[in-house]
């Protein structure tokens, strides 16, 4: 995730306590703690971020626009944005991570020649399964690491698991 102004996903937009169905506590504000990797994320190996929800709930991967979260990007007058834009604090160079015209996940992953995926992360109910169906509806082979996923609601996890193993995914462990 890496919001800027997600509107109705973060309750706070609408004055309600979320519900953690559709609605969501303000969380990953691009351009703060709360949108980075883990420290203990050896980033050495990552060839490349797709950023999701800048402006939507965006709970796929598939929604993301590769993006470049460390760099700093400049204007046509070689300056960098500066301050703050939308509701929640994200930073005017956070907010500019991705470039007009930036690939999307099933974009990128087919110029790399990738046929198979495997996905791990939060939340197994919602982000994680919403991932895990675009990429199976887009032809990819996908494997579910099901110890390195998380759920919000216990129940609605194992559910997505299920619906998500009976939409041709591999449940494994790693």
């Amino acid at each position: 995730d890496w919001h800027v102004d997600p509107g109705t996903h973060f309750a706070a937009a609408t004055g309600a306590e979320p519900d953690f169905r559709t609605t969501w506590p303000v969380h990953c504000v691009a351009g703060t703690a709360g949108a980075e990797l883990h420290p203990d994320l050896d980033a050495e190996h990552l060839d490349a971020e797709f950023l999701k929800g800048l402006h939507t709930d965006a709970y796929s991967g598939f929604d993301g626009a590769l993006g470049e979260p460390d760099a700093v990007p400049t204007g046509a007058a070689g300056e960098r944005p500066s301050g703050t834009v939308g509701p929640y604090g994200a930073t005017a160079v956070a907010a500019a991570a991705i470039e007009a015209g930036a690939p999307g996940l099933d974009e990128w992953l087919r110029e790399q020649g990738v046929d198979a995926i495997t996905v791990v992360g939060i939340a197994t109910d919602h982000c994680v399964r919403a991932t895990v169906l675009d990429a199976l509806d887009t032809g990819y082979e996908v494997t579910v690491l099901t110890d390195l996923v998380a759920g919000v609601d216990e129940a609605a996890a194992q559910a997505a698991l299920h619906e998500m193993e009976a939409a041709g995914a591999i449940l494994a462990t790693s």
